[in-house]
């Protein structure tokens, strides 16, 4: 089952595709490329926007289930064992990224506690969960950018299994980043860097497909142990 955070961004997406075929009515403009090159510009801010929305929302979702679990039950499961490690974990640049992208959450790879060491240092790990939880709630709140850093560090401090990602939709996240920074903060975007409306039509399929698996996946973190 689709969670309500993909259903909207769904709705969103499809929407935003939509207003790549709208013809303005105002005589204002008077070239057809700055027409597309300012409808591209908008849908991939609007896009990037709700994308960034969805990791967020999910993110801090799974974040706080996993902390209040401990605090009501003392069950500590994946989302909450990755939560008292990574939240800490620095990156310094992009070749740190590759290399965490490549293990992180991928198969074989778990944090393990002992049920020894579970009893013995519950408190411990009680408070060490809270402040990961309370990290990624301060990471969510400072943001001011979906850069691929960003986005990948949410998705490592909960769990996500970061290889299972399809290089297409990977790609679709990195080249919508890139656009959409320059889109938004440039007032004339050179026209060479600018794609087509069908290639943006295009993106968004393949980012809705992206995460439409990536949804999957989340919704599952929640009840897996390791």
């Amino acid at each position: 089952m689709q969670s309500p955070n993909l259903i909207r961004l769904s709705q969103r997406l499809t929407y935003l595709k939509s207003t790549l075929t709208v013809v303005p009515k105002s005589s204002l403009i008077s070239t057809s490329a700055q027409v597309e090159v300012d409808r591209v510009s908008f849908c991939a801010i609007m896009a990037g926007a709700a994308c960034e929305k969805y990791i967020e929302e999910m993110s801090l979702q799974l974040a706080d289930s996993s902390d209040r679990k401990f605090l009501d039950s003392n069950t500590l499961g994946r989302v909450g064992k990755y939560l008292c490690v990574f939240p800490f974990v620095e990156f310094r640049d992009n070749k740190d990224i590759k290399k965490m992208a490549a293990v992180y959450g991928a198969t074989g790879f778990d944090i393990r506690v002992s049920s020894k060491m579970f009893v013995s240092s519950q408190r411990d790990i009680k408070e060490l969960l809270n402040i990961g939880y309370l990290k990624i709630k301060k990471q969510i709140k400072d943001n001011h950018g979906f850069g691929l850093k960003y986005q990948l560090r949410l998705l490592s401090a909960i769990g996500a299994d970061l290889t299972s990602f399809d290089p297409t939709f990977s790609s679709r996240i990195q080249q919508l980043m890139q656009f959409r920074g320059e889109a938004a903060h440039n007032t004339v975007v050179a026209a060479t860097t600018v794609p087509t409306a069908t290639d943006m039509a295009t993106w968004i399929d393949d980012l809705n497909v992206g995460f439409k698996k990536l949804d999957m996946q989340l919704s599952k973190l929640e009840k897996k142990v390791q």
